[in-house]
């Protein structure tokens, strides 16, 4: 005969409170091409709203380009230095964190 598990036993309610972020407005920022090549643009804000750094992670999580500051829109992202791949681009600000896949393909 099949037993139903909780025939036996009472529920319980985990309740969690955590604090909610606002959203973060992600069409602020986009990359193209991807797949990329040589190089990465990314677009953001025509005005400087905040200081943003950017940094390149391979899929492992590690950093494969040194952090750049970003002072102005397009901005260019050399990737001669990297091999085919999948990584993830990260902007950082104060206020802001956004994070894109994309691909080196050659």
């Amino acid at each position: 005969a099949v037993r139903n598990f909780y025939d036996n036993h009472t529920e319980t309610c985990l309740s969690i409170n955590t604090p909610i972020e606002p959203p973060v407005n992600t069409s602020l920022f986009s990359l193209f091409p991807n797949p990329a090549q040589q190089e990465l643009m990314i677009n953001g804000p025509a005005e400087a709203t905040e200081d943003w750094t950017i940094e390149v992670f391979d899929v492992r999580g590690r950093a494969v380009l040194p952090r750049q500051a970003l002072a102005t829109f397009p901005h260019r992202v050399d990737l001669d230095n990297l091999p085919d791949g999948l990584y993830i681009l990260r902007v950082n600000g104060q206020n802001t964190n956004w994070s894109e896949r994309f691909v080196i393909k050659r």
